[in-house]
């Protein structure tokens, strides 16, 4: 019997994915995030955002250390993808207590090349280190409302203690 066909997904099938693995990551259910994006990391290994998803699951749930974990073993394609992986690398080490660490991945992604556009994981590494950003770039501009973009802003309002966690925290405990 041949080896059945290669699973392909569509473009529109791994946004679909991508979604729902959010939806998964911002409730913390790290069960359904492990499942949705550890298909999607196999699916599209050069890409960030199943890697960001995982960790973003982890730091929902409180669990730093783990997510920590899982970007270290993440081995996305260099450059823009890699950067955003090292952006959450640097923040989910600065909430497992690892300050240290963490200021060295966040300065060594933040310094961008006299003239060189940052990349949104290294514009995020910025933030994270409370460095003023200049204007917009054009990039970054070009690619506001991506799903990593997306995803960096809602891993950091969603951490616990921020105010929109707090208050959709109250919100979802009293719809149940």
């Amino acid at each position: 019997m041949p080896d059945p066909q290669p699973l392909l997904l569509e473009t529109e099938d791994v946004q679909l994915l991508t979604r729902i693995g959010f939806i998964a990551a911002g409730r913390a259910d790290v069960k359904r995030a492990e499942v949705i994006f550890g298909a999607l990391s196999r699916v599209r290994p050069e890409r960030a955002f199943a890697y960001v998803g995982l960790a973003v699951a982890c730091l929902n749930a409180g669990r730093a250390a783990e997510a920590v974990a899982h970007l270290e073993k993440a081995q996305p394609a260099a450059g823009e993808e890699s950067d955003m992986v090292r952006a959450f690398l640097g923040l989910s080490l600065q909430l497992d207590a690892r300050a240290s660490e963490a200021t060295r991945v966040l300065r060594q992604l933040a310094s961008t090349p006299e003239g060189a556009e940052p990349t949104e994981g290294a514009a995020l590494a910025k933030r994270l280190l409370g460095e003023a950003l200049p204007a917009p770039t054009t990039f970054l501009t070009s690619h506001q409302g991506s799903a990593a973009q997306r995803a960096a802003q809602d891993a950091i309002n969603n951490l616990p203690g921020s105010p929109s966690w707090t208050s959709s925290t109250r919100q979802h405990s009293h719809q149940q």
